[in-house]
C-alpha cells in the first residue's frame, strides 16, 4: 500500500467535498434552530405561569420531544430504508419549518400547555425521522475512506451546536421579550400575529433555520436514486426481521455476555439519573437562579438563565468526553467508571447546597464533565464488546431502554416536585445515591484489568458453539 493510499484523510480533504459542506452547513443551522424552538415553547408557557409551574412545563416539553424516540424511533429505520433519504429529510425540514412559522399566527400567549406539548411531540416525530435519515445518507455523498472523519466532524458539530443553541436560544428569547427599537421596527412587518412580537420573531427565525437546511439539501448534486436500490434495501429490511425480533435477539445476546450487559445497565442507570437531574435543574433555574419563589410568577429572564445553565452542563460534558477519549480508554474500565460515578455523586451533592449563580454554573460544568466521561466510556465499551453482526440489535435495545428510563425519570420527578412528595434536595440526593450504585456496579461487574482498548469483538457464534458469558 502506498503512502498516499494509507494516509488518513484530513479535515480539508473532507471539506473539499461540496455535497458534504452543504449538508454540514445546513445541519449546523438547523441544529441551532432545534434549541431555539424548544426554548421558545418554554418561554410561552412560563410567561403566564408560576416559577414552579414553569419548571414543570420545561420538563414536560422535553418529555414530549423525547417520547417519539420511544414510540416511533424503533421503526424509523424501516421508513428511512424504504424511501429516498434526501427527500425524506427535505420533507421533515419543510414540515417542522411550517409548524414553527405558523405558531405566531395560531397561538396566543394564553395557549394551553397541552397544545404546545402536541407541537413538541409532532416536531419530535420529524426529528426522529430526520436523524437516522441523515446518518444513512452520509455514506451516499462521502467516499468510504472519508466516512470516519466525516462522522466525527458531524458528531462534534452536533454537540457544539446543541451547546451553543441552548445558550443562544435562552439569551435570544429573553432579549426579544424586552421592548426595543428593533422590535418596534419589525412589528408592522410581522402581520396579524397573536403573540408577543419578540417570541413571534424567535419562532420565525427558528422556522427559517429549517428552510435553510431544506435549501442546502436541495442544492446537493447527486444522481437520482434508482428504484432497484430502494427495493433492495426493503428486501434486506424484511429479511432482518421486525424490530421486536431484533430486540429479542439483543436480549438473548446480553443474557450471555456480561460486559455489554453491564454497559447497557449502567447506561440506563445513567439516563435515569440524568432525567432526575434535568428536572431539578429546571426547578433551580426558575427559582434559585431567577430569584423567584416557587408560587410567584416566573421571571421573563428565566430562559436566559436556562440557556446559561444547560450551556455550562453541555460544555462540561463535551470537555469530559474529550478528556476521557484521550486518556481513559486504556485504563481499567471498572476503576475509571467508579471514579466518574463517584465524582458525579459528589458534584450532585454540591448542587443541592449551592446558592450563588456562578457557583451553580461551575457545579453544573463539573457534573457535566463527569457525566460526559461516563457516556463516552460506556458507548465505546459497548461498541467494542459487541460483534458487528449483533451491533444493530444490541444498540436498538439500548436506545429503547435508555430513552424509556429518561422519560420515566422526567415523569416521576416532576410528579414528586409538583405534589410535594420530594423536594429538589431529596431528588438530588436520590440521584447521587443512584450514581453511587453505579460505582458499586462497575467495581463488582467488570473484570479486573479490562480496558476499552483491551476489549475484542466476540467471534460469530453457531448453534454448535453457543455464546459464553464474557469474562
Amino acid at each position: 500500500m502506498s503512502a498516499a493510499e494509507s494516509r488518513q484523510p484530513t479535515l480539508l480533504d473532507v471539506f473539499r467535498n461540496a455535497n458534504f459542506v452543504k449538508l454540514w452547513f445546513g445541519l449546523f443551522v438547523s441544529f441551532l434552530g432545534d434549541r431555539v424552538g424548544q426554548i421558545g415553547l418554554v418561554a410561552i408557557l412560563s410567561a403566564t405561569a408560576t416559577a414552579a409551574a414553569g419548571a414543570d412545563h420545561t420538563t414536560m416539553i422535553t418529555f414530549w420531544s423525547v417520547l417519539p424516540y420511544v414510540l416511533i424511533g424503533p421503526f424509523a429505520g424501516a421508513v428511512v430504508d424504504r424511501y429516498d433519504r434526501r427527500k425524506l429529510m427535505i420533507v421533515t425540514d419543510i414540515c417542522r419549518g411550517i409548524i414553527y412559522a405558523a405558531l405566531p399566527f395560531v397561538f396566543t400567549m394564553s395557549v394551553t400547555p397541552a397544545a404546545l406539548y402536541g407541537v413538541a411531540f409532532i416536531v419530535g416525530c420529524g426529528t426522529c425521522l430526520f436523524q437516522p435519515a441523515r446518518s444513512a445518507f452520509l455514506p451516499e455523498i462521502v467516499p468510504p475512506e472519508h466516512l470516519l472523519r466525516a462522522n466525527s466532524v458531524t458528531s462534534t458539530m452536533g454537540t457544539l451546536t446543541i451547546l451553543l443553541g441552548t445558550v443562544v436560544g435562552g439569551v435570544l428569547t429573553a432579549s426579544l421579550a424586552r421592548e426595543s427599537v428593533f422590535l418596534s421596527a419589525i412589528t408592522p412587518w410581522l402581520g396579524p400575529i397573536r403573540m408577543e412580537p419578540g417570541l413571534a420573531t424567535a419562532f420565525l427565525l427558528d422556522a427559517s433555520t429549517y428552510f435553510f437546511s431544506m435549501l442546502m439539501l436541495l442544492w446537493i448534486r447527486m444522481p437520482p436514486i434508482e428504484s432497484v436500490v430502494v427495493h433492495a434495501r426493503w428486501r434486506e429490511l424484511k429479511r432482518s426481521g421486525s424490530f421486536l425480533r431484533n430486540v429479542a435477539d439483543g436480549l438473548a445476546y446480553l443474557r450471555c455476555h456480561r460486559v455489554p450487559a453491564l454497559c447497557v445497565l449502567l447506561t440506563t442507570l445513567f439516563f435515569f439519573v440524568g432525567g432526575s437531574v434535568f428536572t431539578v435543574i429546571n426547578r433551580i433555574v426558575f427559582t434559585r437562579l431567577a430569584g423567584v419563589d416557587p408560587d410567584h410568577p416566573a421571571s421573563r429572564e428565566t430562559t436566559m438563565y436556562l440557556g446559561y445553565a444547560f450551556g455550562c452542563l453541555g460544555l462540561g460534558m463535551f470537555t469530559g468526553g474529550i478528556i476521557t477519549g484521550r486518556v481513559a480508554l486504556r485504563l481499567p474500565v471498572r476503576w475509571v467508571l467508579a471514579v466518574m460515578f463517584t465524582l458525579s455523586a459528589l458534584f450532585l451533592g454540591l448542587l443541592a447546597v449551592t446558592t450563588g449563580k456562578s457557583q451553580v454554573y461551575i457545579v453544573l460544568a463539573t457534573v457535566g464533565a463527569a457525566a460526559g466521561g461516563v457516556v463516552v466510556l460506556l458507548d465505546t465499551a459497548l461498541q467494542r464488546s459487541v460483534p458487528d453482526e449483533m451491533r444493530g440489535r444490541v444498540f436498538a435495545l439500548n436506545n429503547l431502554v435508555l430513552n424509556s428510563a429518561l422519560l420515566v425519570a422526567l415523569v416521576v420527578c416532576t410528579a414528586c416536585l409538583h405534589n410535594g412528595w420530594l423536594g429538589t434536595t431529596g431528588i438530588v440526593g436520590a440521584a447521587a445515591a443512584f450514581a453511587g450504585a453505579g460505582t458499586l456496579t462497575a467495581i463488582a461487574g467488570f473484570p479486573a484489568g479490562l480496558s476499552v482498548h483491551g476489549m475484542r469483538e466476540d467471534p460469530p457464534h453457531s448453534a454448535e458453539h453457543p455464546p459464553q458469558p464474557a469474562e
